[in-house]
């Protein structure tokens, strides 16, 4: 099976399984009766279009840095890639705040760390950026501030690209 069609009926199934018991605790609380077919055609119709949004964004976010055909490592929620060191994180840290993406994050030197962090957005509730001085490599590493999200709409994967495409990896 394909990697995004996966990714369609993951987001689906999830999306439109939550939203139809939502929805109908919703009802039964309000009308104190049930109408499943109603129930079962806005969980169908709420997890068609927000799996077709969710993955959408994503192919977006992914072609925004050249690559077309998506992988299943594109499709984890937190992103990490090791790159070897050629900038100091003091040199990483002034690269960033001179960028124009990244200079409204929130970053700061942590010891031998880069610690950033996004704001909030419509599609994303914010992500923890850890860049680390690893000696020979650096390691850079973006997750959702939330640890229940279950899809970023390729956020963490695009943060990762952009700081590697900034310090000159991409």
């Amino acid at each position: 099976m394909k990697v995004t069609t996966k990714l369609y009926l993951k987001s689906f199934f999830i999306y439109g399984i939550i939203f139809g018991l939502i929805m109908t605790l919703w009802e039964y609380i309000d009308e104190e009766k049930i109408n499943l077919w109603r129930q079962v055609f806005q969980g169908v119709f709420f997890g068609g279009f927000m799996s077709w949004a969710t993955v959408t964004a994503h192919k977006r976010a992914m072609r925004k840095y050249g690559k077309n055909e998506l992988t299943e490592e594109d499709f984890k929620v937190s992103q990490c890639d090791y790159i070897i060191k050629e900038n100091s994180i003091q040199e990483i840290y002034d690269l960033m705040n001179h960028h124009e993406a990244i200079n409204k994050w929130k970053i700061e030197i942590k010891g031998s760390n880069v610690i950033g962090k996004t704001k909030t957005s419509w599609s994303s509730w914010g992500e923890k950026i850890i860049i680390s001085d690893l000696g020979e490599n650096i390691k850079i590493e973006s997750k959702p501030v939330l640890k229940t999200t279950m899809f970023d709409n390729g956020k963490n994967r695009e943060n990762v690209l952009l700081i590697k495409e900034l310090i000159g990896k991409g």
